[in-house]
């Protein structure tokens, strides 16, 4: 996969959303943007495999994806969801092509505090993977001082 920086991937996929009359909306609130894509079929997929999902992104660098009608898209059980900033330093993947994405999921990015001090001194292990509906203990250490 191409390593593609500053994204918000929502349902990485090759969509086509003019293709049997799908749509892909925008509208600026001021305190958010929204983008929703209407029956987005895949590109030169069918007419029966499309998927409606909204992307929000906040003034104050929160992320919202809510996901309406995916389950009838098998493209939907190999989907990538994740965030990137610009120089890739910092991100955060929630499914790198898998089944994971469901109707009405909701998923929220949720900007970090800037802080002097790193309230968290050491978690382990550092990443992994939790299928859906499973759990996984961490150990975290945190310094209150």
């Amino acid at each position: 996969m191409r390593c593609i920086n500053n994204i918000v991937a929502g349902f990485w996929d090759d969509l086509e959303p003019q293709n049997f009359n799908g749509s892909l909306h925008f509208e600026d609130l001021g305190d958010r943007a929204i983008f929703q894509w209407t029956q987005a079929s895949k590109y030169n997929g069918s007419e029966d495999e499309t998927v409606t999902f909204q992307i929000v992104l906040y003034a104050d660098g929160n992320i919202d994806i809510f996901y309406e009608d995916v389950e009838t898209a098998s493209f939907a059980n190999s989907g990538t969801v994740g965030i990137e900033n610009a120089d890739a330093s910092d991100g955060a993947q929630v499914v790198f092509n898998a089944a994971y994405i469901k109707d009405n999921l909701a998923l929220r990015f949720v900007k970090p505090a800037v802080a002097l001090t790193p309230f968290i001194s050491n978690v382990s292990p550092l990443s992994g993977v939790v299928p859906a509906g499973g759990s996984r203990n961490l150990s975290v250490t945190l310094d209150a001082t």
